[in-house]
């Protein structure tokens, strides 16, 4: 019986929902809504694109949509917002979109950081990779090492990226 109790503990730490393993569900999720934004027929004016834009569209990724579509009311695997927004932070008048992923623990952030830039083109205007927790992080058009990841993800993180496309 102790063995059982054991096994069940040790299967049950492995899927926290905390790592790696959502994190590449969510990488597939930001692939599906840049695309769904290319969908949409947005391209070099984002303006009005948002998470009910998307959701009506039919190309917020389902398992993101948490009630009514068309409510915007978006919730990523760690039960933080998720989303699309027509506004890049302090870049008037830029051509570009923002998409963010809050509460993200340590080692999905430092997945995600490692895997996910900011395209290379944005670099005149935003010039980093990623911003974390309000921080931006690396060198627009290539992910983040491992290594800078894991120094910057601490805690649960705040992820957002602006993209062009």
């Amino acid at each position: 019986m102790i063995g059982v109790i054991l096994l069940i503990g040790v299967m049950g730490a492995g899927s926290s929902g905390s790592g790696a393993s959502q994190a590449v569900e969510t990488v597939n999720e930001i692939n599906q809504m840049r695309a769904g934004v290319k969908i949409l027929g947005y391209s070099h004016d984002f303006a009005g694109i948002n998470n009910d834009v998307m959701e009506v569209g039919g190309v917020m990724p389902q398992e993101l949509i948490a009630g009514a579509v068309g409510a915007g009311n978006d919730v990523d695997a760690w039960g933080g917002s998720a989303g699309v927004g027509d506004y890049c932070y302090g870049y008037a008048n830029t051509p570009c979109y923002e998409m963010w992923f809050f509460n993200v623990p340590r080692a999905a952030c430092v997945a995600l950081a490692s895997q996910v830039a900011i395209p290379a083109e944005m670099a005149p205007l935003v010039g980093y990779a990623i911003d974390i927790s309000g921080v931006g992080y690396g060198q627009a058009g290539q992910p983040l090492t491992p290594t800078q990841a894991a120094a910057a993800c601490v805690g649960n993180n705040d992820l957002a990226w602006f993209f062009n496309d």
